[in-house]
C-alpha cells in the first residue's frame, strides 16, 4: 500500500488560506490540462477517438484529477474503509442535519421564485444551488431549531420513505427544476422524501404551489440572449469531413482507462485506483446493499428482526436500514451540540461568509447565466440588472 505522506500534493504541502488553496487547485487544474495536451502517451491514446471531443475530455479529466489530489485523504480513506463505524454514525447524523438546512432554504427558494422574498447575494436561480453546496456557511438560512430535529428523529425512526437518505446522500436538494417536475398525476415526481415530511409536521406544503415567476423570466432573457446570439453568430456549414470515430466522453470510466494507459506518477495510479474502487462500489447497487445489511446487521449492538412476509434480501436490506436509522436518529442530539457549539463559535465551515460570497460571484456557471440574463434584459430593452 502506498504512503501518501511523501504525495507531492499533500496536505502540509499545500496552503491553508482559502482564497490560496482556491488558487492553487484552479492552477494545479491547469497544469494538468497542459501536461495531458503535451503528453505524447496520450496523444497516442486520442488517436482512437473523435478529434472534436479530445479538448473536452481533457479539461474533464484534469478537473477529476485535480479533485483527486485535493480529496486523497478522502478516497484512501473509502479504499481501506478506516472509519469506525460509530463515527460513520455520527458523521451520517451531522449530515441528516444538513437536510433541515437544505428543505429552510428550498422553502426560501420557493419564495424567491414567486417574487414574495428578497435575499442578499441571490440574484438568479442557480446562486441556490451554489448555496446548496455549502449549505452550513449559507448566511441567510436560520439556524436549525430544537421541534425540527425531533422532526427529522421522525422520520427517520417511523417513516418507510428514510432508506434514501440512510443508505445514500441526496444531491440535488435545490434543483428546482428537477424536484418540480410534475408526473402524470400533475405532482412533483422527484420531491425528497424528507422534503414531504417536513412539510406535513411544519405546514409548509402550500409553499409548493406559489408560481415560479423568477424562473419564467430567467427563462426569457435567457432565450433573448440565445436569439441574439443566433442573430450575430449564424451557423455556418462546415465542410469538414465526419470524424467517424467514437467520441471520448468525460464520464469517470473513461477517466480511470485513461489513467491506466497514460499516468505515470505512483500517487495518481493509487489515487484513480481508489476512484475506480468508489465508482464501483457506487454503482453495484444490489450487491452493495446486500453486504453492507449483513455488514451492518453482524456488527449491531443490539437484536434486529426482520420482516417475515419479504424476500430474503429485501428482509435483510429493510432491516439494516431500520438499525441504521435508528442509531443515527440516537446520534442526532451530540450532533445537534456539536452544531450549536460551532455556530456560538462563530464556526460554520473553512471559509468565510465574504469569501464564499467571492466564490459565487467567480462561480463559472453563476457567471453564464447571470450574463446571459443581463444580456437578454438588455436586448429586450429592460435595465441590465436583477430587479425583475
Amino acid at each position: 500500500m502506498i504512503n501518501f505522506d511523501d504525495f507531492i500534493y499533500n496536505k502540509t504541502q499545500v496552503p491553508q488560506n482559502a482564497n490560496e488553496k482556491s488558487e492553487f487547485f484552479k492552477n494545479l487544474e491547469q497544469q494538468f490540462q497542459d501536461e495531458v495536451a503535451n503528453s505524447e502517451v496520450a496523444k497516442e491514446y486520442f488517436k482512437q477517438f473523435n478529434e472534436s471531443s479530445i479538448s473536452g475530455f481533457i479539461k474533464s479529466f484534469a478537473h477529476q484529477k485535480a479533485s483527486l489530489a485535493q480529496s486523497y485523504e478522502y478516497y484512501e480513506r473509502l479504499y481501506n474503509e478506516t472509519e469506525t463505524r460509530e463515527l460513520g454514525f455520527q458523521n451520517k447524523a451531522e449530515e441528516m442535519l444538513e437536510a433541515i438546512l437544505q428543505k429552510k432554504l428550498f422553502n426560501m427558494q420557493l419564495l424567491w421564485r414567486a417574487g414574495k422574498l428578497k435575499i442578499e447575494g441571490v440574484d438568479i436561480g442557480y446562486d441556490f444551488q451554489f448555496w446548496e453546496s455549502h449549505i452550513t456557511s449559507c448566511p441567510f438560512v436560520a439556524p436549525i431549531e430544537e421541534h425540527e430535529v425531533e422532526i427529522l428523529r421522525d422520520f427517520l425512526l417511523h417513516s418507510n420513505d428514510c432508506d434514501e437518505m440512510v443508505q445514500h446522500s441526496y444531491i440535488s436538494w435545490q434543483d428546482y427544476d428537477s424536484i418540480m417536475e410534475k408526473d402524470e398525476n400533475g405532482l412533483p415526481e422527484n420531491m425528497p422524501a424528507w422534503y414531504d415530511f417536513y412539510d406535513m409536521r411544519m405546514g409548509t406544503g402550500a409553499l409548493l404551489i406559489l408560481p415560479d415567476h423568477k424562473g419564467a423570466k430567467e427563462e426569457f432573457y435567457l432565450e433573448l440572449n440565445r436569439e441574439a446570439m443566433r442573430k450575430e453568430n449564424p451557423e455556418k456549414p462546415n465542410p469538414t469531413p465526419v470524424d467517424s470515430r467514437p467520441t471520448l466522453f468525460g464520464f469517470e470510466e473513461e477517466f480511470t482507462k485513461f489513467a491506466n494507459s497514460c499516468e505515470t506518477d505512483d500517487h495518481f495510479v493509487e489515487l484513480f485506483k481508489y476512484f475506480d474502487y468508489a465508482i464501483k462500489k457506487r454503482n453495484s447497487r444490489f450487491d452493495e446493499d446486500v453486504e453492507y445489511a449483513i455488514e451492518t446487521l453482524s456488527n449491531a449492538d443490539r437484536p434486529v428482526y426482520m420482516s417475515a412476509h419479504l424476500k430474503w434480501d429485501e428482509a435483510i436490506i429493510e432491516a439494516a436500514n431500520k438499525y441504521r436509522a435508528t442509531k443515527i436518529a440516537e446520534a442526532l442530539d451530540p450532533a445537534y451540540e456539536e452544531y450549536l457549539l460551532r455556530r456560538s463559535l462563530g464556526i460554520s465551515g473553512n471559509q468565510t461568509t465574504e469569501e464564499l460570497r467571492g466564490i459565487n460571484s467567480r462561480d463559472s456557471i453563476c457567471k453564464m447565466y447571470r450574463t446571459a440574463i443581463l444580456n437578454g434584459r438588455k436586448f429586450g430593452g429592460e435595465p441590465a440588472d436583477f430587479n425583475y
